[in-house]
C-alpha cells in the first residue's frame, strides 16, 4: 500500500522474444477497466540467457 493510502496493484513483466532475442515489458492489469496497461519495452539479456538456453551466445553458433 503507498504511504497516500491508496492501493498499487501488483505488477509483472511479459517476455516477448522478437527475431531470436528477448525483450521485457512491465504491465498492470487494471481490472475495474478490464484493460492491460504495457509499459516500455527493453532488450533484456537476463533473460534471453534463461529463455533462450544461452541467450545472445547462442546466436553465433547458428
Amino acid at each position: 500500500m503507498e504511504p497516500s493510502g491508496t492501493y498499487i496493484e501488483e505488477k509483472k513483466i511479459l517476455v516477448i522474444k522478437i527475431k531470436e532475442y528477448v525483450y521485457a515489458t512491465p504491465y498492470v492489469i487494471d481490472k475495474k477497466r478490464k484493460v492491460v496497461f504495457l509499459k516500455t519495452v527493453y532488450p533484456s539479456r537476463v533473460l534471453a540467457d534463461k529463455y533462450l538456453k544461452g541467450g545472445a551466445k547462442n546466436e553465433s553458433n547458428t
